[in-house]
């Protein structure tokens, strides 16, 4: 029985915490959109946009070479590096935003920058720290710092109605959110900053391909997927703008549920795998559990999206389900690429992701860029969606090779 494989019960474990987490998320989704105008997510969309650019290289890919070394001492030692990175990542863009402040560029949004700052530091520590806690399967405080966040977020991003003011939380409620579940954590990150390294026993060299080609090849993917929100910021209004990010927004938070779940124990028990057969089982066997939970949303977002959005939010909002529906395959196609494609890390071939995601950026930006400059929002959607769409495919094909037929690669 598929249901019965020990990746599903770990997985099960973790999806728990995520699923309450993202429960909340959903709960106050249905609130925001009662507080907030479509504007009033356009600048929260450039943070995130920005954010969650920054957080695929915070730890220069570290906290996946955590997961690999035999002896718990040596993860230590990556995971403390990691974080030093982290720091000096975040107080370069601390200095930046000095200088925009002093010299008063982007008058409108210049604050932003300390904002984007602080939450590259948060996330330095969070991520691999998150990171650590699946290795040593510390599964429940990683459910509880979820949820602490999700809680958090929600709260703080609907202040306006607690104190009656108009101010945007939104920027605000994810950051207050980063340190909630940094306070949860702190158990774990005390106990590995307690842990003294023999001096010069373990080198970061030994696992230089990540931020020397993980660390770029993961910027280039990132960019590519979240410069939607710059484009569409460059040539439409920020009311498309902020259309976009609250769809993306909702969308990817329960598909990143099921993703994260079952990615964080395929790529423990896919690093640990002893033989190639015991790996292309797990492997098989994740593709067989992603495809048959990826199908759901995909049929839902593509026949009903922009009725449910409309049941949900508001007349108002049913341009919003008609991206859902546009973008359904790519966001189903993430879903089951995205766990798997661990294995490029796992197997060392992050110089080949690096080219991949090269050659992926240049299509997707390039395709938008120039339907969007003719100023026809819905294709500029539909082109991003079936450009990404391509891609995935593209990638999965390669993982399938990788752990079917690797020595041919």
């Amino acid at each position: 029985m598929l249901i019965n494989h020990p990746l599903i019960k770990k997985a099960a474990w973790i999806f728990s915490g995520l699923l309450i987490a993202q429960l909340i998320n959903f709960a106050f989704a249905l609130i925001l959109p009662r507080i907030y105008q479509p504007e009033d997510f356009a600048l929260y969309g450039l943070f995130l946009s920005s954010v969650l650019i920054l957080f695929e290289i915070v730890n220069f890919r570290l906290d996946q070479a955590l997961m690999l070394p035999q002896l718990e001492e040596e993860s230590v030692f990556i995971y403390k590096k990691s974080i030093q990175y982290a720091s000096l990542l975040a107080l370069a863009i601390g200095i930046i935003g000095t200088i925009v402040h002093l010299f008063s560029w982007l008058p409108q949004a210049k604050n932003i920058i300390f904002w984007i700052a602080l939450s590259v530091l948060l996330q330095g520590i969070n991520q691999p720290t998150l990171a650590f806690c699946n290795r040593i399967q510390a599964y429940t405080l990683m459910n509880i710092s979820r949820v602490v966040q999700a809680i958090s977020i929600g709260v703080v991003s609907c202040l306006p109605i607690i104190i009656h003011y108009s101010k945007v939380w939104l920027i605000e409620g994810f950051v207050v959110g980063q340190i909630a579940s940094i306070i949860i954590l702190y158990p774990v990150i005390l106990r590995n900053f307690s842990l003294s390294i023999v001096k010069n026993r373990y080198l970061i060299r030994e696992y230089s391909a990540f931020p020397k080609y993980g660390t770029w090849s993961s910027l280039l993917n990132t960019i590519s997927r979240n410069s939607v929100v710059y484009i569409l910021n460059l040539f439409f209004t920020p009311y498309f703008v902020g259309l976009y990010t609250f769809t993306n927004k909702l969308i990817q938070a329960p598909l990143a549920l099921v993703s994260s779940s079952i990615g964080q124990v395929f790529f423990r028990d896919a690093s640990h795998a002893s033989t190639a057969d015991e790996l292309k089982a797990l492997s098989n066997y994740t593709l067989k559990i992603l495809s048959s939970i990826a199908i759901i949303p995909v049929c839902i977002s593509w026949i009903w999206g922009p009725e449910i959005f409309e049941f949900l939010f508001g007349k108002e909002w049913r341009a919003a389900g008609e991206i859902a529906k546009y973008l359904a395959l790519w966001y189903g196609t993430t879903l089951i690429v995205t766990p798997l494609s661990m294995l490029v890390d796992i197997k060392a071939k992050l110089k080949w992701e690096l080219g991949y995601n090269i050659v992926f950026f240049l299509f997707r930006v390039g395709s938008l860029c120039l339907v969007a400059y003719f100023g026809d929002f819905k294709w500029s959607i539909i082109i991003f969606g079936a450009v990404s769409v391509f891609f995935n495919l593209y990638l999965l094909i390669f993982v399938r090779r990788l752990y079917h037929h690797e020595d041919k690669i």
